[in-house]
């Protein structure tokens, strides 16, 4: 944390205070703060960062859309589902405009928001959502990719915690995974 302060420092000093690089630091502390479990901290600088990175270089950038993902899980955490609800939403939103539906980011937004939908008790809608996300990452990044088993997992994970077979996602969907390497079994639980 150190080194990320010192380095502010410099950046604001250097660059100025709204230079985007400077914006990018104070990201940077608010996400080691939410690792260390410092959530309103973690929420404090990340909104300063947004507050900049809206303006500069855009609220539809990368960078600021980053940052208003990482305000959401943080808002998750502090319990404040609503406020978590409407900032991933927007994210999603402005993915979905400049990536695609099924671009891997706009996907990763839209199981962070089944992941906020199981914290409200939301479960079916959380289901549904997160089969949709590993379907369409089946289909856009393919069987092996990475990210998509990332997305198996994440269902996986919520179809434990809900007490459902694990692998039973849909006929197509299983098939799919068939055959593609994965050693996974309802009697074993989630695969990670």
């Amino acid at each position: 944390m150190k080194t990320y302060k010192a380095l502010l420092v410099d950046r604001e000093r250097i660059q100025g205070p709204d230079h985007p690089k400077t914006l990018l630091c104070m990201l940077s502390i608010s996400m080691v703060l939410g690792y260390e479990g410092e959530y309103e901290e973690s929420r404090d600088w990340n909104e300063k960062a947004l507050r900049g990175l809206t303006i500069n270089p855009g609220s539809e950038h990368p960078n600021t859309l980053v940052a208003q993902s990482h305000l959401a899980k943080t808002l998750s955490m502090l319990g404040k589902l609503d406020e978590a609800e409407a900032a991933i939403r927007s994210v999603i939103a402005a993915r979905e405009k400049v990536l695609g539906p099924d671009h891997g980011n706009t996907l990763k937004s839209r199981s962070r928001l089944a992941g906020i939908f199981e914290m409200q008790g939301r479960f079916d809608e959380a289901l549904a959502l997160e089969e949709d996300v590993c379907a369409a990452a089946v289909e856009s990044l393919g069987i092996d990719n990475p990210e998509t088993r990332g997305h198996k997992e994440c269902l996986d994970d919520l179809k434990y915690r809900l007490g459902q077979e694990v692998l039973e996602v849909s006929d197509s969907l299983e098939a799919k995974f068939e055959g593609s390497g994965d050693e996974s079994s309802p009697e074993d639980g989630p695969s990670r």
